[in-house]
């Protein structure tokens, strides 16, 4: 059981309501509800819960089993609060039914030729091509899902893939296929929508001009692909009135909460092909349910007999047993990409990536304290230099006070950020942030007395479709010739300003959370940790924050709250592995 101060006033109300309900004071149903309460606000929607006091829980009018429309459902050993069950069953339900589509009638002979046309040239006579067999497995399933790190090659494996379907339907004599793009915050799809573009820009010269005629470019949130309806937990598009579309692919899916993630499923109409990429290594959702995480918990790119003996009719290669026990359903399904193409042998980020990735503190230090890796270094917080807030801004300075072109800003804005992982404290966010605004104010960069000062950027931290703007959306402040303060925004029709009254919640953004940054990369990263241990302080968060830097990293930590915290893994959020059974 939980130490009583770790409860807030909601999981106590919820207690009390449910003995309400129960019409009876009971110590057992309390102390279950109570924790049952707290376990769902911290992320995940099951607490386990043995035979001897389920027994107990069961007898009572709230509390019941999979069969029952109770407030409470326990269901193989965990309690759970219906809504998050019943989100669980249905996902379980789709996702299933989707592990039973599949396109027997391939001739392996000629898609060997069309995937060997498009990934020959990434291939070692040895290793297997993950890449490749990611679209081996598009060829024939309904349902597929790519895991890997930044720089694996996830939009270019998507690409391809892409252009493999097209001409697929193409031979089958099908009209077009309708493709959906979309991610979890406007930021992510538009990144996606830009990684596409430039992807088929790199791979033209495989491509035909029908083909690319073909390729989708512009990802939207999933929101606003579903049909958001305002003040409503429901979407236009739902399991009764379905998308119009063949392929679905989502982006960043790590950061999709079970709720999301179900009504998405319900969405899709049964024929329509469904990809989910992402990191299963990252950050899980901020709401509750993490379910591409817990998808991949067991994924170790391990397939049953039949799909081995697929993928090497159709490519060659025959990836190895890797577990004792049969491959699972969902396995059949999953590809977790293993080469770096960013990150090379001398990288010291992409090493250290991996140790934190392995939980493995004592390499993780060695690497930040080795000579060979230039790219990262670790300070304590006593260390850390006011110098080291400020003098990496520079160039974005000159930039606003030269009135460069708006995506000039926009591009030398984001090659750096303060990372955080937390909001509050000496070493989050909000006090880092006021920090930058003193030093500038020091050096006469700005004004920072003023709120709305030249220069000021800001993320959007809630949803807004009446400006179109999202959670995670970046803006820059500039002053015009008559004085007046505009924020700009990019988007994929390029940038637009709207008038500081206008904005939907926001927050100064010289530093941002950990969580904040997910989707997004810098060229040189400043992150910086408590300098005591917390529980939101894990390896997902660490290795995340990590992998946001692309040239450069400064970590400022001291060992022991690090060593913590590569130690500390994320729970896992949901029994959705189980329900699949």
């Amino acid at each position: 059981m939980s130490d009583p101060i770790s409860y807030e006033p909601l999981d106590h109300q919820l207690a009390d309501l449910l003995e309400e309900l129960a019409k009876e004071k009971h110590d057992t149903l309390r102390q279950w509800v109570l924790d049952l309460s707290k376990k769902t606000r911290e992320g995940s929607i099951a607490l386990a819960c043995d035979t001897a006091p389920a027994s107990v829980l069961l007898q009572t009018k709230v509390v019941g089993d999979a069969s029952a429309l109770k407030p409470v459902i326990f269901d193989n050993g965990y309690l759970y609060l219906y809504r998050y069950w019943l989100y669980q069953q249905q996902l379980a339900q789709q996702i299933n039914e989707r592990l039973q589509l599949c396109n027997e009638a391939i001739d392996k002979n000629t898609w060997k030729q069309r995937l060997d046309y498009y990934f020959s040239q990434d291939n070692d006579s040895e290793a297997i091509n993950w890449q490749q067999i990611a679209a081996a497995l598009a060829l024939k399933t309904r349902l597929l899902i790519i895991s890997g790190g930044p720089g694996t090659g996830k939009t270019t494996t998507i690409t391809r893939i892409l252009a493999l379907l097209i001409e697929q339907n193409t031979q089958a004599e099908q009209p077009a296929l309708r493709f959906s793009l979309a991610a979890p915050t406007g930021k992510a799809a538009m990144r996606m929508s830009e990684a596409i573009r430039d992807s088929i820009a790199r791979e033209g010269d495989k491509l035909s001009k029908e083909i690319i005629s073909q390729l989708p470019q512009d990802a939207s949130t999933i929101h606003r692909l579903l049909g958001y309806i305002p003040n409503s937990t429901h979407f236009h598009f739902n399991k009764n009135n379905t998308l119009a579309t063949d392929v679905v692919i989502i982006d960043e899916a790590s950061m999709i909460d079970l709720a999301l993630m179900s009504k998405l499923f319900a969405a899709i109409p049964a024929t329509a092909s469904v990809i989910l990429l992402g990191d299963k290594d990252q950050l899980s959702s901020v709401e509750t349910g993490s379910v591409f995480n817990d998808l991949c918990a067991t994924a170790d790119n391990h397939y049953s007999t039949a799909t081995r003996a697929y993928l090497h009719a159709i490519t060659g290669k025959s990836p190895q047993q890797t577990a004792a026990s049969p491959a699972s359903a969902i396995e059949d399904h999953i590809v977790c990409l293993q080469k770096s193409w960013r990150f090379d042998a001398q990288s010291g980020i992409g090493k250290l990536a991996t140790a934190v990735n392995k939980g493995n503190f004592s390499t993780s230090v060695s690497v930040l304290e080795h000579a060979d890796y230039p790219d990262v270094e670790r300070v304590v917080s006593a260390e850390l230099k006011r110098k080291q807030l400020s003098e990496p801004w520079q160039a974005y300075l000159q930039a606003i006070k030269s009135k460069a072109d708006l995506d000039d800003i926009f591009t030398i804005f984001n090659q750096f950020r303060i990372l955080t992982a937390l909001r509050k404290g000496m070493n989050g966010c909000v006090y880092l942030n006021t920090q930058v605004e003193k030093q500038l104010s020091q050096q006469n960069k700005f004004n920072t007395g003023k709120r709305w000062y030249h220069g000021r950027p800001i993320m959007i931290t809630a949803n807004s479709y009446r400006t179109g703007l999202f959670n995670g959306d970046i803006g820059i402040t500039l002053i015009d010739a008559q004085g007046q303060a505009k924020v700009w925004f990019q988007s994929k029709d390029g940038t637009k300003a709207i008038s500081p009254v206008r904005l939907p919640q926001h927050e100064t953004a010289w530093a941002t959370t950990i969580h904040k940054s997910q989707g997004s990369e810098f060229d040189k990263v400043l992150m910086i940790l408590p300098t005591e241990d917390t529980a939101v302080l894990t390896r997902q968060l660490i290795y995340t924050g990590i992998t946001r830097a692309k040239q450069q990293l400064v970590l400022v930590a001291n060992k022991q709250v690090l060593k913590l915290g590569i130690e500390r893994e994320t729970p896992q959020a949901t029994q959705i592995q189980t329900a699949l059974m």
